[in-house]
């Protein structure tokens, strides 16, 4: 038998470590639940200069906007409860993809994404680690690149498009993508698929703890994982 005070401590820590894990949970639960109400609202004429002017600084400047074909369809308030950021976008002016600048705060990150065929088949890359916290449908590609610029994520999101067509034979939906429409349909499908995992509030704290260090992994690096699986099956 342990001496009380061993015993005492223990029931501390195992404490500590259950509220802990459950407030953990209950945030999570909170903003899965916040972004399930998420809108978009055009932004027409509030001061954005802050806005573009951190677009600038990781290097999407109208020259390399232009350079590689993508257009600018505006400006946006995203809300989610206690979510709020003021998100602009592009899209490629022939093929499915745009990309999206977040401004929270001062905080920026960017997405690139890519619509292929089928309803849940898409690539995303990321400049912020947060993406990658909750489980994707093994047909929604992501990968994070913190802390790059947007031509050292544009190059990683074009190698991960083309390995997905030359070796999972995915093909392009073809043409420029709505940006508002293919924005929230993927939100939506995203929270949908957590959603449907059994007991998910219980496991996302171990996600939250866990899924990020592997948020590094390249799609080229993920796919080759797969395909080697694959060839032990």
């Amino acid at each position: 038998m342990w001496p009380m005070w061993i015993q005492i401590a223990l029931l501390v820590v195992v404490s500590l470590v259950a509220l802990a894990y459950f407030g953990l949970m209950a945030i999570v639960v909170y903003v899965v639940s916040a972004m399930s109400r998420m809108r978009m609202d055009v932004l027409e004429h509030e001061d954005l200069e802050l806005a573009y002017q951190k677009a600038l600084e990781i290097g999407l400047t109208q020259d390399w906007l232009e350079a590689n074909d993508f257009v600018s369809v505006g400006a946006y308030r995203m809300d989610a409860s206690i979510i709020s950021a003021t998100v602009l976008a592009w899209v490629h002016a022939t093929d499915p993809r745009y990309i999206c600048v977040y401004l929270i705060q001062d905080q920026v990150s960017i997405d690139i994404a890519t619509e292929f065929d089928g309803e849940r088949r898409s690539l995303t890359t990321a400049t912020s680690l947060d993406g990658t916290m909750l489980p994707r449908h093994d047909e929604s590609w992501m990968q994070a690149l913190p802390d790059q610029p947007v031509d050292v994520l544009y190059d990683a999101h074009i190698a991960a498009e083309s390995a997905l067509v030359d070796q999972l034979r995915y093909r392009s939906t073809g043409g420029p993508v709505s940006f508002e429409e293919s924005f929230m349909e993927s939100a939506r499908r995203q929270l949908a698929f957590v959603k449907q995992i059994p007991l998910w509030p219980l496991r996302a704290p171990i996600w939250y703890l866990t899924r990020k260090s592997r948020g590094r992994a390249t799609v080229v690096e993920q796919i080759s994982k797969r395909l080697a699986r694959a060839s032990f099956d």
